[in-house]
């Protein structure tokens, strides 16, 4: 068997190639690879930032931005800073992704609620070449991205808030005064503090995660806008423990709605206004607490077509946090052949309508309806002036307001002298033998009526006007000329 010769006499290696120029040849290939390595290294740009997509976000949700470089390292790590251009704001430090089989891609996510305005990008780039020789780029583009944020229609009327500015009240105090006032990018006003009191202890019972530390407590007139069909600013719905920015010249800081005034709504008479049982179906435990006396549903042209008067009964789902709840509200509703309708469907029992509380879409059936109708109840003008008094008779109705007459008097039924008329329900005036005395001129009458009211009436309660009547309840009898008060003393079944 022949014997394998790895290096013959001749020194070549198997027979085939002399083992000194091996050598020689495979020193030659490796300089050949350094060199190119080494060229194209030195060769190599550095890495640019080029171009991003999109161009335009909104802050309602986190969005993610691709950042396009011109690269051709490898990336080690990235990260990437918004700037604010052209406002004052803070630096917002972005998360960051990237490929590394991709290197002329970063992907970065831009946060909810970041201030509108716009931005460039800062990207700060570790990469390495093909000799692993790491290097640190700053790059910069000269185009920024906008930040839009969601904006609805404008609302006509302004809406008090009390808004708690947490941490140290001497500084804050000193960043915010009566009288500021904040403006969007346009230069409208949108915010105004009309007050500013230390903040007590009730100020911040109502919000969830109550801050441990003090602060202020301001009351703030916003110019809110029409989102979603509820009252927003800075695109959120004015809640309470919603979040609010107020940005002055030298300072942004942020506070907690804690309460809200009363608020004006724009209202057109359709034609008929019907008291509603609606069942609100699968409705969370958090925005039953939503459905408050005096809460209102308005439509997408700031029309109020709900407002929520009582809630009569509620009870928990078989499975979840979700809830069926009854309420009680006035319906804002258009008279169609004798027909009232409301969101275009006719208002009678089984009627389903939709309703929007803060992020959940609510579906209600309605159950039951109450119309208005007449009654008659006793009620007494106090102090009325010789020149009103002879006014007050039987058949007298109300006049001038433009809409259908609910009220009228039926018939006199006393009239006497206000000097010193004592009086078994409560009036101002001081108290002599467990009644009250009421000390009138002694040219003005007390006039007791019964008047004939249109009213609705729900069992044993009764409302006029939205308003549940009730003995002593406040009466205003209007003309197109002139108008008495009076306060029931009975009603008439």
């Amino acid at each position: 068997m022949a014997k394998t010769v790895i290096i013959d006499e001749k020194g070549k290696l198997f027979g085939l190639i002399n083992l000194l120029d091996l050598i020689v040849l495979i020193a030659l290939l490796v300089l050949v690879y350094l060199g190119s390595s080494a060229y194209l290294a030195l060769k190599t740009s550095d890495p640019q930032l080029v171009d991003f997509s999109p161009k335009q976000i909104n802050n309602e949700k986190a969005n993610k931005v691709t950042l396009v470089l011109k690269n051709d390292r490898i990336i080690g790590s990235a990260k990437i800073t918004m700037i604010p251009h052209g406002f004052a704001g803070a630096k917002i430090q972005l998360p960051t992704t990237f490929d590394k089989r991709n290197r002329n891609q970063v992907t970065v996510v831009v946060p909810a609620d970041a201030a509108p305005g716009s931005y460039l990008f800062e990207l700060e780039l570790a990469v390495s070449d093909v000799l692993n020789r790491q290097s640190s780029n700053l790059l910069r583009l000269a185009t920024p991205i906008a930040v839009m944020q969601k904006v609805g229609r404008p609302y006509p009327w302004p809406v008090e808030v009390d808004v708690f500015f947490p941490g140290d009240s001497t500084v804050i105090s000193k960043q915010l005064k009566a009288g500021d006032r904040m403006s969007d990018s346009h230069g409208r006003q949108i915010a105004e503090i009309l007050s500013i009191r230390p903040s007590k202890p009730s100020d911040i019972l109502n919000l969830e995660e109550a801050p441990d530390k003090g602060g202020i407590t301001a009351r703030v007139s916003l110019q809110p806008e029409i989102l979603e069909k509820q009252l927003a600013f800075q695109g959120k719905a004015i809640d309470t423990g919603q979040q609010i920015k107020f940005n002055t010249e030298s300072a942004a800081v942020a506070g907690y709605i804690t309460g809200r005034g009363e608020v004006k709504y724009q209202k057109v008479d359709k034609g008929g206004e019907v008291l509603a049982e609606v069942v609100m179906m699968g409705i969370t435990k958090e925005n039953a607490g939503l459905l408050k006396p005096k809460a209102v549903q308005i439509d997408e042209s700031g029309n109020v077509w709900a407002e929520f008067l009582e809630l009569t009964q509620e009870e928990s789902l078989t499975k979840g946090p979700f809830r069926n709840t009854v309420a009680r509200m006035f319906l804002n509703c258009d008279n169609r052949e004798g027909g009232l309708y409301c969101q275009d469907r006719l208002i009678e029992p089984g009627a389903f309508l939709a309703f929007s509380l803060k992020n959940q879409a609510v579906t209600g059936l309605v159950r039951k309806i109450y119309r208005p109708a007449w009654i008659r109840v006793m009620v007494e003008f106090q102090n009325v002036t010789p020149e009103i008094a002879p006014l007050l008779r039987g058949g007298v109705k109300e006049e001038g307001t433009g809409q259908e007459v609910t009220m009228s008097i039926d018939k006199v039924i006393s009239s006497r002298s206000s000097y010193n008329y004592q009086r078994p329900y409560p009036l101002l005036g001081p108290i002599e033998d467990g009644k009250r005395t009421f000390i009138g001129h002694p040219e003005n009458r007390d006039i007791e009526c019964q008047l004939r009211i249109k009213a609705i009436r729900t069992g044993k309660r009764i409302y006029y006007n939205k308003e549940r009547l009730l003995i002593n309840s406040p009466i205003i009898f209007q003309t197109s000329t002139w108008s008495s008060g009076g306060q029931i003393t009975r009603f008439i079944f």
